[in-house]
């Protein structure tokens, strides 16, 4: 009986404490794999290395922070021409609070005109983007229905329609 208090009182602990991830993708690792077993409900940290081909969706998180290292890159997976079309990112960061991208950048198709570099929706909010570089979409950067963001140092190159892009 004791034992499984105990059991549940470090189950708990774990959860609780603040997760700081590195993430190499060159060497085979997901930035989606590694959001998906954060611990929930404290700040976490994932530093990226190398190229990340992957659509990376942060859903209803808080207090994350992404930073990437020196030449870190997200870049979207090749486009199927027979998709429907999608509201998506490479980086899509939806429904969620206090969330900060950092010295990464973020490459979307060039030349498909359903998705963006960075696409932020669903009344995100306290959304920091600092010192990214997003390439191509159709908006390098969204930002839809009810969401805050606060850019700096943001570079946006060779969207198909808009490099910034606002709407409700």
């Amino acid at each position: 009986n004791g034992w499984l208090v105990l059991s549940t009182l470090l189950v708990a602990a774990s959860y609780a404490a603040a997760a700081d991830i590195s993430v190499n993708c060159d060497r085979g690792q997901s930035l989606s794999r590694a959001i998906s077993v954060l611990p929930r409900g404290t700040a976490n940290t994932i530093t990226v290395q190398g190229t990340c081909t992957e659509y990376l969706q942060i859903r209803g998180l808080e207090n994350l922070k992404v930073r990437g290292t020196t030449g870190a890159r997200l870049v979207q997976p090749p486009v199927d021409p027979g998709r429907p079309c999608l509201a998506l990112g490479a980086l899509t960061i939806d429904a969620s609070r206090s969330i900060t991208i950092e010295g990464l950048s973020v490459q979307a198709s060039t030349t498909d005109t359903c998705s963006s570099a960075v696409f932020v929706n669903n009344g995100s909010s306290d959304i920091r983007v600092r010192g990214v570089t997003v390439t191509g979409g159709d908006q390098s950067f969204c930002v839809a229905h009810n969401s805050q963001v606060s850019l700096a140092g943001v570079v946006g190159r060779d969207p198909i329609w808009a490099t910034v892009g606002v709407f409700d």
